[in-house]
């Protein structure tokens, strides 16, 4: 992933929560957002963070186990960008969905909802940082330990 590549996708990610959080007068937003904080909404994005992280820690561990001394440059490239552009949507839903489960005050910050967020963030900026840095020695360890914080996180909220 280049550069552009990942500043095209962060300012989406921004506009898209600004919208969720700031509704304009423009009708379609404003039914979004309603939409979006009843019930239905809420368990639909709860679905799609749900499998975009299974699908993000699935990717990562892929190109993690399929590195290029066993395939295709491109495969592993192609699984890498994947896990670190699904990481990214997977912590966009997130943070929309249950940002208001984020506290950083007294004992929640060991809570399983933070240990989870805490593991889940770190590991997809790994990851991010892995397909930024395609190149350099650290590029393996970025993306293996991303992975498998990501995938950490998934086992926290599971048990």
């Amino acid at each position: 992933m280049r550069i552009r590549e990942a500043i095209a996708i962060v300012l989406l990610c921004t506009v898209a929560l600004q919208a969720y959080a700031d509704p304009s007068e423009t009708s379609a937003f404003k039914s979004i957002s309603t939409y979006l904080s009843g019930p239905d909404g809420y368990q639909m994005l709860s679905d799609a963070h749900r499998i975009a992280g299974y699908t993000a820690a699935a990717l990562g561990l892929s190109a993690s186990i399929l590195n290029p001394a066993l395939v295709d440059d491109d495969l592993h490239g192609g699984l890498g960008t994947a896990a670190a552009v699904t990481s990214a949507i997977t912590i966009g839903l997130g943070l929309v969905n249950y940002g208001d489960r984020i506290s950083f005050e007294g004992d929640d910050l060991l809570s399983q909802d933070m240990l989870h967020a805490l593991l889940s963030v770190s590991g997809s900026l790994l990851m991010i940082a892995a397909s930024l840095g395609e190149d350099s020695g650290i590029h393996p360890w970025l993306g293996g330990i991303g992975a498998g914080l990501m995938s950490t996180s998934i086992l926290i909220q599971i048990l």
